[in-house]
């Protein structure tokens, strides 16, 4: 009965787990710093006004997702998996973009030069959350941030030539921006294989070590492309204004692509450390002798946990019909600490006895461990009977004629000299002590009574 409770038990194959360890991704790209633009003269170098941007940014994108390792140990592979919190990741870009202008008049001989006019800073910080690690099966595959119509900077300026003649320059200045990250993969380094995480929900198994390991670590990396376009749109307007009027010199808006990238990303490498629990080396096999019936012979057996996690188990016998008993039938240690059992042989009849000790534990390279265990029972011999003998030498039968019991000797043997077990057996008789013959002595003493005896009866 108990081995078929244990077979419906290993069937079931329960799932074990470490406890998850949190493992959020961080990838930081700074893709507005180190990049300078200049406009160049605008629109044309020769006319009478034009105007000339020297354009600075600094900043990047990031994209943060709150997310925890998990790792467990169905009951033939381990397995691993980044999973995302729900409503964990959060997608930004931030930056601030300096403009200097520059401005640079030609009147017809009047006055020519070129004039600092200003430096300006445009800025924006913008973000956007999903659920999701981006990878195949999930909520979102990409996420989008779109910056369009803020951070408008207006800048008014006024220039005088002469006296009854000014440059005037009004300018409004704003950013736009385009970017998508979209996630790829997820790599894990468990030192003594990688494995990669392509969807979203599944586990990724890999071979359960064939040594027991205290803890797992791991290296986690995630990995996505990332597509950038950030504008800036600078709208000027410059007249000119005199005694006689305001003439408009500039009036055409001018969109200038600062950064348009692709990148394929890698976040930051996560180093995570999962504890385990670890069943120490246990008995190979284990014979209790020979016990005599009735009696009982035990064997205390530690179990220790090598590992950083709670070892916790339960252990039966399979087979030996209840000769041989475990207690307790549970299992719990705590990491590097260890548990006991005892096993009990107890016989109720000769012969050999044979069983397994199985444990199961939540230990992920000895999720079962089987010990066979062997004893033999005997029983003593009982003292009234001949040595040799466990039987009752006679066996009675029914006298067919029906006047009594006849018996017959089964532990001796007639030997074709006439003896029984090497004593000599007379002929006749009845079998009992005085058909046994004549001792010699007094033989010879029946010779010299004889004729006397036969002298009386003559003088009678």
């Amino acid at each position: 009965m108990i081995a078929i409770l244990a077979c419906q038990a290993l069937a079931a194959e329960p799932l074990l787990a470490s406890e998850p360890q949190p493992a959020p991704v961080h990838d930081e790209a700074r893709v507005f710093d180190q990049v300078q633009f200049d406009t160049g003269w605008w629109p044309n170098k020769g006319d009478v006004v034009s105007v000339r941007f020297h354009i600075t940014p600094t900043g990047g994108i990031s994209t943060d997702i709150d997310a925890d390792s998990q790792l467990q140990w169905p009951y033939t592979a381990m397995e691993h998996r980044l999973r995302a919190m729900p409503q964990g990741g959060l997608f930004r870009a931030d930056a601030a973009i300096e403009v200097a202008a520059e401005l640079k008049v030609d009147i017809f001989g009047l006055y020519s030069g070129v004039v600092d006019l200003w430096t300006e800073e445009v800025s924006f910080d913008e973000n956007v959350r999903f659920e999701s690690l981006l990878l195949a099966g999930a909520p979102y595959r990409e996420v989008d941030l779109e910056v369009r119509d803020r951070g408008v900077v207006p800048v008014d300026y006024t220039f005088g030539i002469i006296p009854g003649l000014n440059v005037v320059s009004s300018i409004r200045m704003y950013p736009e921006l385009e970017a998508t990250m979209r996630g790829l993969q997820v790599t894990t380094d468990l030192g003594h294989t990688q494995i990669d995480q392509t969807t979203e929900l599944d586990w990724n198994p890999y071979a359960i070590p064939a040594t027991p390991l205290p803890e797992q670590a791991a290296a986690i990396t995630w990995e996505g492309e990332l597509t950038s376009l950030l504008n800036l749109v600078i709208e000027p307007v410059v007249e000119l204004d005199t005694i006689l009027g305001d003439f408009e010199l500039v009036s055409i808006p001018l969109d200038v692509t600062i950064v348009d990238q692709f990148q394929r990303r890698q976040a930051e490498t996560m180093e995570v450390v999962h504890p385990l629990p670890a069943l120490d080396e246990t008995l190979d096999a284990y014979a209790f002798g020979e016990v005599e019936v009735g009696q009982e012979r035990s064997l205390e057996l530690p179990l220790a946990n090598l590992g950083a996690m709670l070892l916790e188990g339960e252990l039966f016998i399979d087979g030996g019909d209840g000769q041989l008993t475990v207690y307790p039938d549970t299992l719990v240690a705590r990491p590097e600490d260890e548990d006991g059992v005892v096993v009990t042989f107890s016989p109720t009849d000769e012969g050999l006895v044979e069983a397994d000790l199985v444990i199961w534990t939540n230990a992920p390279h000895a999720p079962e461990v089987r010990i066979p265990l062997t004893g033999m029972g005997w029983v003593e011999p009982d003292p009234t009977l001949p040595t040799g003998s466990t039987t009752d030498p006679t066996t009675h039968t029914t006298d067919p004629t029906g006047t009594g019991s006849t018996s017959s000797t089964t532990d001796e043997t007639l030997d074709a000299a006439g003896s029984i077990n090497g004593e000599d057996v007379k002929s006749g008789g009845c079998g009992c002590q005085a058909s046994a013959g004549i001792p010699a002595g007094a033989g010879a003493l029946l010779l010299v009574l004889l004729p006397l005896l036969r002298r009386q009866r003559r003088r009678r």
